[in-house]
């Protein structure tokens, strides 16, 4: 499996249907690329901040997700319908399109931009600051671990899957599960102060490091090839 949390998990389950769980290296099933630097995709990040009118001063908070309320969705609309967050805080949502908004919430709140489904990521996170996934429960979340590669930090309900990740604060923010008042003050503390997010770029790309495709591979086919021995 992809977790320590999901192993522990599975562990749970009568002996009779599970003899034995895996977890591979720090888990993961395919890795991940730690998130490119070039001109062409300056360009790109810079293309897609004036077509949707998003400012250089604007903080940008990240959901990459499916419309569901498991995945937090709703609980993201609800915090940027008290309209206590400022103009400054935008919230883009990579996966759900308007339809699912409105289908949730009833309607859209001021400042989400539901953007629907997106082929190419690495500009999206690039021009976050932040990614916010309050799922109710994870396996190992891609989301988060690919926000990482981009050196962002997660805010994230603190569940089994997102912990694995997300593991102290240096990573970002595991808060109190669906808890309106921690989350409102730590978006609010971001729009503030940004440097608290820019300052734990690093180390969320040393733990992005972790999961590189080239390591994971690795790991499995080393592991592939001992079950021929």
């Amino acid at each position: 499996t992809v977790s320590k949390s999901m192993k522990s998990t599975l562990l749970q389950l009568p002996r009779t249907e599970v003899l034995s769980v895996d977890m591979l290296g720090p888990g993961s099933c395919c890795g991940v690329t730690i998130g490119r630097n070039d001109a062409e995709l300056d360009a790109e990040t810079e293309r897609l901040r004036k077509n949707f009118n998003i400012k250089q001063t604007d903080v940008v908070f990240l959901f990459v997700g499916r419309p569901t309320a498991r995945k937090g969705l709703k609980f993201c609309l609800k915090l940027w319908s008290q309209k206590r967050l400022g103009d400054r805080a935008k919230l883009v949502l990579c996966g759900p399109n308007l339809g699912d908004v409105l289908s949730l919430n009833g309607d859209c709140p001021q400042n989400v931009l539901p953007i629907g489904f997106q082929v190419q990521m690495d500009p999206w996170y690039r021009l976050s600051d932040a990614v916010i996934l309050p799922s109710l429960h994870e396996g190992l979340p891609y989301a988060v671990l690919e926000g990482f590669c981009h050196g962002k930090p997660a805010i994230v309900n603190s569940v089994p899957g997102l912990v694995d990740l997300v593991t102290d604060t240096a990573l970002g923010w595991p808060l109190a599960i669906d808890d309106v008042s921690q989350f409102t003050d730590t978006i609010s503390s971001i729009v503030s102060d940004r440097s608290t997010a820019q300052m734990k770029s690093g180390a969320c790309i040393e733990r992005a490091k972790e999961f590189s495709r080239d390591r994971i591979i690795k790991i499995y086919i080393d592991k592939l090839r001992s079950y021929r021995r």
